[in-house]
C-alpha cells in the first residue's frame, strides 16, 4: 500500500512502517413517544463503523494490505411496556442493519507477476441483516418471578467475492451461510423465593438456554465444514440458595448442563495445516457456593 515504507532488513527478518489515518461521523437520532402511562414506544437510527486495518501477519511484502473502514446503518423499532399493576413487564424490537465494505478474510492476486494468491483482510463483503427480539418478566405470586426472551435473526450477504484458488477468477460467494450467527435464541426462567418467619430466606431457580444451528465457518469447500457446523441444542441448569435472616450468609447448591449436552460453541480450522480446532460447551457438573457480606 501506498501508506507503507518498503520493506528494510530487521534482524533475521524485515519490517515495514505503515501510517493511515481514518475517521467517520457516526451519528444517532432516536424518538420515543408514550402512548400510555404503561406503554412506550420509540425508533432510532444510528451509524457506527469498524476501523481499517493492515494485514496483521504477512509473511512476505506481496501479503503487506490494508483495508479501509466497514461501516454499519442501524434502524430499530420498540416497544416497552408494562401491565398487571406493573407486574408483568413485555418488550419488544425489530431491527434491521446494513453493513458496507465488511473486513473478511479473502484470497486476492498478490503482486503482479507474482503469479499467486494471498489471504489477506479486505473491504469483500456488504450485507444485511434483520431480526426481532421480545422478552418478558412476570411476578405471578407471592415469591415467585418468571422471564424469558426470544429472539430471531436473518442475514445475508448482498455481495461476497474473492478469487477461486482453483481457476484465478473472481467468484462469488454471496449464498454462503453467515458464520458465527444462530437464527434463534430462547432463554426461560423460573424462580421461588420463600422467606421464613426468622426473615431467612430460601430460593430455588430453574433456567434453559436454546441456541439454534450455527456455523463456526461458512466456506463449504473446507475440509472442516460439516464439523464446525453446530446442530440447536439446549442447556438446562438448577439451583438452591439458603440466605440467612441478616443477609451476610448465602450458602447454596447448583447445577449447570444437567442435561449433558455437549456440542460446539466455537472453533476454526486452517485447512492448510489439516488442523482444526474447536471448544465444546462444559459437561454437567455440580457445585456449592459460601458467600459472606460484611
Amino acid at each position: 500500500p501506498s501508506s507503507c515504507s518498503d520493506a528494510v532488513a530487521d534482524g533475521a527478518g524485515s519490517s515495514i512502517n505503515c501510517d493511515e489515518d481514518w475517521d467517520e461521523f457516526s451519528p444517532r437520532i432516536g424518538i420515543d413517544y408514550d402512548f400510555r402511562d404503561d406503554i412506550m414506544g420509540y425508533a432510532s437510527i444510528s451509524a457506527g463503523f469498524r476501523s481499517g486495518v493492515y494485514n496483521g501477519r504477512p509473511t512476505a511484502t506481496s501479503q503487506v494490505s490494508v483495508a479501509d473502514p466497514e461501516t454499519l446503518w442501524s434502524y430499530e423499532l420498540g416497544l416497552k411496556s408494562q401491565f398487571w399493576n406493573n407486574r408483568l413487564q413485555i418488550n419488544g424490537a425489530i431491527f434491521y442493519n446494513d453493513y458496507e465494505d465488511q473486513q473478511i478474510l479473502v484470497n486476492r492476486p498478490s503482486d503482479p507477476g507474482a503469479g499467486g494468491l494471498n489471504l489477506l483482510v479486505a473491504n469483500a463483503a456488504d450485507s444485511t441483516m434483520w431480526g426481532g427480539e421480545i422478552e418478558f418478566t412476570v411476578l405471578p405470586a407471592q415469591g415467585w418471578t418468571i422471564s424469558g426472551g426470544l429472539a430471531y435473526i436473518e442475514p445475508e450477504y448482498d455481495e461476497f467475492e474473492q478469487i477461486d484458488r482453483a481457476t484465478g477468477e473472481v467468484e462469488d460467494l454471496s449464498d454462503r451461510e453467515f458464520s458465527s450467527v444462530p437464527d434463534w435464541t430462547a432463554n426461560l426462567m423460573a424462580q421461588y423465593q420463600h422467606e421464613f418467619s426468622n426473615a431467612s430466606k430460601l430460593r430455588l431457580r430453574a433456567d434453559l438456554s436454546y441456541k439454534g444451528e450455527i456455523f463456526y465457518t461458512n466456506d463449504e469447500a473446507s475440509t472442516a465444514f460439516d464439523r464446525l457446523n453446530a446442530d440447536s441444542y439446549t442447556i438446562y441448569n438448577a439451583g438452591i440458595t439458603y440466605i440467612t435472616a441478616n443477609d451476610k450468609w448465602e450458602f447454596g447448591v447448583f447445577g449447570r448442563n444437567l442435561n449433558d449436552e455437549r456440542e460446539i460453541r466455537g472453533g476454526f480450522n486452517v485447512d492448510f495445516f489439516g488442523t482444526t480446532t474447536v471448544s465444546y460447551t462444559e459437561p454437567r457438573r455440580y457445585f456449592a457456593s459460601v458467600k459472606y457480606r460484611y
